[in-house]
């Protein structure tokens, strides 16, 4: 006959007591043989049903690394034990029990934050969505490894959602685009403001949303558990940012208060992969009164490749199933999540054994069914066609995924490092430190742009890992050094009055975004190139050097000073008589030294405004012509290829090459990511010879056209 203290509360501390304890989610504790002897036959029961522990997805779909699931042994050692008057066995045969940190699943946090002071919920009526401001007083940035977010008051907190915003604004594209027309209706939390005769009834709100709440790092609902992220993985939380939590409150006939605070460990060091958190929403459901069965679905596709880590499906009281597919681009598909019998008490989190890494163009299907029968004994109202809505009588559909999409942190030998390295030795031989690599250094800051691309790259894994270890007190001012590049690389697109984009054309208007523009410029989302380096070389290249890019991280962190009116004069210029790069680029020289970029400005309307001149691109008199070729393989005509334009479906990938007669072939670019705000022009350095039988192969997965510039053959 099994027992308590050799039998059963292994399988209690294993599976149970992390929510069974004084202070948690569940209603007893069954931390000790006296707690748990009264509850016997219901562990039975609950076991049997399979209700308890609580997981709710289907065991023949995925496999999950926080599966609740007992094995058949496990409850057979439950059911026996109740079944058999629940004996409490030898204390000598007891195991220690988990250890667990006032109250803390992940330990004794780091940084404990809490709300600046208790909020009164109401004892009845409904509460809008309340949002509490905390300031981190970080003083530099810190990877978050977990995260606990602890309601001061569970029986009135409905959810929280936490975000960090930053001190500045950073704009950090996602690798995740929503289809079209699941957007949140106006007047729900995140979606637009309310038009006229729009206006809902509005509840109590004392703390309305900020203007910028910045990006959700994690969160709290019923049922789910702390975050704790993989080795290897962590959240940013930048320097000074405040944290903003987002609180759901539900009256429940009782007046209460609620302090709820949150738990943050850091990471030893920085991590290999940054966890950044997305949502998949419809906000367009509307379910008829009565209907059993409604489904609705969700779509969102990857713009690169990426690493899905899991899922949080989300609905209200008339969520039902939820189902999970993945349509990869060769057409294959996958179920990757079942949820049979959705908990709104249960909102798990499923993390993925074996994280699915999603290449470019795949397509995540989320498809979620609702009761709004009255059949479905949770239904606060089955007669009413009901909408999207914050409050828990309304209805949502919205998962929580948790992604990297992209290799993140600066680590030895990682390019960003490296730069990292290269601005420290540099600011050291400005003030003075006279050595070999120093004086190349300065010799480099005295060369033009294009030699100063070549020649830092030789010498920077020779110096930095030497001096590395120099302080940072720049010299580096935006008059000597930062004005000339942005002039030469930014200001076309961020000019003193753009419109469209912020403008960076004085050092007031670049100063407040120093921080945003050094991170730019060293993950090179910026100046904005679509072409995949080291697939073809071209001269309308608008990417910045090592060098330049050291300059920037430099000044970025040293303060960003403006400098004195003297250095203006110190710029590197033109020889006399010499044409300005803007000038060089606008006469279309293929082979130009500048490196202006290559955009061709902001949506149709300046499409045309800075492309080369496309009858004599080399200004040489030879003749030259466009001609438009499918995404497919094309014969060419002989001639020598100098250029091409490619038109795709926003987000979508294209491998450009030319077959030579003889089998061989020449890559010419590899676009990725288009974006159809940015027709780029890409002139190649080295014109492709295209001879009979030369034929164009052009791969994508999605639509697209192609617009080359050929030559004819001297």
């Amino acid at each position: 006959m099994p027992t308590f203290s050799k039998n059963v509360a292994p399988i209690l501390y294993k599976n149970c007591t992390g929510c069974h304890r004084p202070g948690e989610i569940a209603p007893m504790s069954l931390l000790t043989y006296d707690d748990a002897r009264p509850w016997a036959k219901a562990i039975r029961d609950e076991v049997s049903e399979g209700n308890m522990p609580p997981w709710h997805a289907d065991p023949k779909v995925g496999h999950f690394a926080n599966e609740r699931r007992l094995t058949d042994e496990e409850k057979d050692v439950l059911v026996r034990w109740a079944s058999g008057g629940a004996p409490r066995g030898s204390a000598n045969d007891l195991p220690s029990s988990a250890k667990y940190t006032d109250g803390w699943t992940i330990g004794e946090p780091d940084l404990v934050l809490s709300m600046p002071q208790e909020y009164t919920v109401p004892a009845d009526g409904f509460v809008e969505y309340e949002y509490i401001e905390i300031p981190t007083n970080l003083k530099e940035d810190k990877w978050v490894q977990a995260l606990e977010v602890r309601p001061g008051n569970r029986e009135v907190v409905h959810h929280v959602i936490a975000y960090a915003r930053p001190p500045q604004p950073e704009r950090r594209p996602s690798a995740l685009r929503a289809a079209e027309g699941m957007d949140i209706p106006a007047g729900q939390s995140g979606g637009p403001e309310e038009g006229e005769g729009q206006k809902r009834a509005r509840g109590q709100s004392r703390f309305p949303a900020p203007r910028r709440l910045g990006a959700s790092i994690g969160g709290f609902a019923p049922g789910t558990s702390a975050q704790v992220y993989e080795p290897g993985s962590a959240l940013l939380l930048r320097a000074g940012s405040t944290v903003v939590l987002q609180m759901h409150y539900t009256p429940n006939g009782d007046k209460a208060t609620d302090r709820t605070k949150i738990g943050l460990k850091f990471a030893a060091a920085p991590p290999q992969h940054e966890i950044r958190l997305a949502s998949l929403v419809n906000g367009s459901l509307r379910i008829p009164p009565g209907a059993s069965d409604y489904a609705l679905s969700a779509d969102m596709t990857t713009t690169a490749d990426v690493t899905i880590r899991q899922l949080l499906p989300h609905t209200h009281l008339r969520g039902k199933s939820w189902e999970y597919s993945v349509i990869y681009p060769d057409g294959r598909s996958e179920v990757i999540l079942f949820v049979p019998k959705y908990d709104f008490n249960w909102q798990t989190s499923y993390i993925f054994s074996k994280p699915l890494k999603l290449p470019n163009g795949s397509k995540l299907h989320a498809v979620a069914h609702y009761d709004n029968s009255s059949a479905n004994k949770s239904n606060p109202d089955p007669t009413v066609e009901v909408h999207w809505g914050d409050q828990t009588w309304e209805e949502m559909m919205f998962t929580v995924d948790r992604v990297h999409d992209r290799r993140c942190c600066p680590r030895r030998g990682d390019h960003a490092a490296t730069v990292r390295r290269a601005a420290s030795l540099m600011q050291s031989c400005r003030r003075g430190l006279k050595t070999a690599p120093c004086k190349a250094m300065i010799d480099v800051e005295r060369a033009s742009t294009v030699a100063a691309s070549t020649f830092v790259g030789a010498i920077i894994v020779t110096v930095v890992t030497v001096y590395a270890h120099d302080p940072i007190s720049t010299r580096v001012t935006w008059n000597n050094d930062i004005a000339r590049i942005v002039e030469a690389r930014c200001v076309e697109c961020h000019g003193a009055t753009a419109k469209d984009s912020i403008p960076l054309a004085t050092y007031e208007q670049a100063r407040p975004w120093a921080k945003a523009i050094r991170e730019e410029v060293l993950t090179r989302r910026m100046p904005i190139w679509g072409a995949a380096r080291g697939y073809g070389d071209f001269s309308n290249d608008p990417s910045l050097s090592p060098f330049e890019i050291a300059l920037v991280v430099a000044w970025a962190d040293g303060g960003a000073p403006r400098g004195t009116d003297a250095d203006q004069g110190k710029r590197l210029r033109p020889e006399r008589g010499a044409k300005s790069p803007s000038e060089s680029e606008r006469a279309g020289a293929p082979g130009a030294r500048s490196v202006r970029a290559g955009v061709e400005g902001w949506g149709p309307a300046r499409a045309e405004k800075s492309r080369p001149n496309a009858t004599d691109p080399a200004g040489s008199g030879q003749s030259a012509r466009e001609i438009t070729l499918p995404c497919t393989e094309q014969p060419l005509p002989q001639g020598r290829l100098l250029a091409v334009r490619p038109q795709l479906s926003e987000g979508g990938s294209l491998g450009i090459a030319v077959r030579q007669p003889d089998g061989t072939q020449v890559i010419v670019a590899w676009i990725r990511n288009f974006d159809p705000r940015y027709v780029t022009t890409y002139w190649l350095r080295t014109p492709v010879t295209m001879r009979n039988g030369s034929r164009l192969i052009a791969e994508s997965p999605g639509q697209c056209s192609l617009r080359a510039t050929v030559a004819s053959l001297r």
